[in-house]
């Protein structure tokens, strides 16, 4: 007779950051659209894109090893992070 072999395949576990840029990047977007409808949202919008940015940037260090795109996230954090404090002025 056939026997039947069960193979248990093991996934790889994504890190917490991925997870965080995911949900900071539709965070993003429903602050982008609520921004459409009243510019008293654009705060939230710059913090938002502030710290998808930031995450972006240690994404890119530490799991791509790509040093200069992080680098050129952590200049953009920076702008929107100063964009923010100056709206909030």
């Amino acid at each position: 007779m056939n026997s039947v072999e069960i193979i248990e395949l093991k996934t790889k576990k994504q890190p917490l950051s991925i997870i965080l840029q995911v949900i900071f990047v539709i965070g993003v977007l429903i602050a982008g659209i609520m921004t459409l409808f009243s510019k008293q949202w654009m705060p939230l919008l710059y913090g938002m894109l502030t710290v998808t940015l930031a995450v972006m940037a240690w994404n890119n260090y530490k799991l791509s090893k790509r040093k200069w795109v992080a680098l050129l996230y952590v200049v953009f954090s920076l702008i929107t992070f100063g964009s923010m404090i100056w709206e909030l002025l």
